[in-house]
């Protein structure tokens, strides 16, 4: 059995706050219709979002309002908020999350 396709989103931007830089990728597996939300910031720390959204620009919207209400939010209240942590070693994350490369 193969790995599943990923699908990008065309939403997935830089969002900057404070001079501190995040990367939003919103992505799906090909045949769901489900997005799934990861923020990374300039650390390389990865934070994806246990819910899951109906479309890509619901996906986005929290995105920039969670890191624009308090960009720290991500750090502090990861726990608290249910986030999952991956870093570019954590095996779910090397297989099933091909890299975005910005250009």
């Amino acid at each position: 059995m193969s790995d599943p396709n990923l699908v990008y989103s065309g939403a997935g931007q830089e969002v900057v706050v404070e001079g501190v830089s995040f990367r939003v990728e919103i992505f799906r597996l090909e045949h769901e219709n489900e997005w799934t939300l990861e923020v990374v910031d300039e650390n390389g720390t990865s934070t994806v979002w246990d819910d899951i959204f109906r479309s890509d620009t619901e996906a986005l919207d929290v995105a920039v309002t969670t890191i624009r209400s308090d960009p720290k939010v991500l750090e502090h209240s990861a726990m608290e908020m249910s986030f999952h942590f991956a870093t570019e070693n954590d095996p779910i994350r090397r297989r099933y999350c091909q890299p975005l490369l910005y250009t």
